[in-house]
């Protein structure tokens, strides 16, 4: 199964590049699966909405 559909202009961005860049040198803390209609990135060691948004707000630089 591919991760990416190859023409959505989403994972051609400069921002999903540089999120995807992120995770990809943090193979402890992320985890990325694929369903039918998702991209799922896990993120070990989140407790609550706020320290998922604080780590989102590190992916985006």
């Amino acid at each position: 199964m591919d991760f990416f559909v190859p023409n959505a202009a989403v994972y051609h961005s400069d921002v999903f590049v540089e999120m995807m860049n992120k995770i990809a040198t943090q193979p402890c803390k992320f985890s990325m699966k694929q369903t039918d209609k998702a991209l799922i990135v896990n993120v070990s060691g989140v407790q609550n909405v706020f320290e998922a948004l604080f780590v989102l707000q590190g992916l985006r630089g």
